[in-house]
C-alpha cells in the first residue's frame, strides 16, 4: 500500500518529465486514476459529474484575508 508521503512527493517532483500525471510515456493524467494510492478509493466518474460530497466546507470568514493569504 502506498503511502501519502509517497504520492505527495511524486506530485512535488520538481521535474515535469519525472512529475506523477505529467509522463506520457506512463499514461499521462490516467497515471493519477490508476495510481495504487487512490485505486478503489474515488469514484472519479461521480466526481467529474459533481456528484460527491465535499467531506468538510470550510468557513471563509473574510473575502479580504482569503486574498491575502493567495
Amino acid at each position: 500500500m502506498y503511502s501519502l508521503c509517497v504520492v505527495v512527493l511524486q506530485f512535488m517532483t520538481k521535474s515535469p518529465v519525472k512529475r506523477l500525471g505529467c509522463v506520457k510515456a506512463h499514461g499521462g493524467e490516467r497515471a493519477i486514476l490508476v495510481h495504487p494510492f487512490f485505486n478503489d478509493k474515488i469514484d472519479w466518474e461521480a466526481l467529474e459529474e459533481c456528484k460527491v460530497k465535499p467531506p468538510f466546507k470550510p468557513k471563509i470568514v473574510s473575502v479580504f484575508l482569503f486574498l491575502l493569504m493567495v
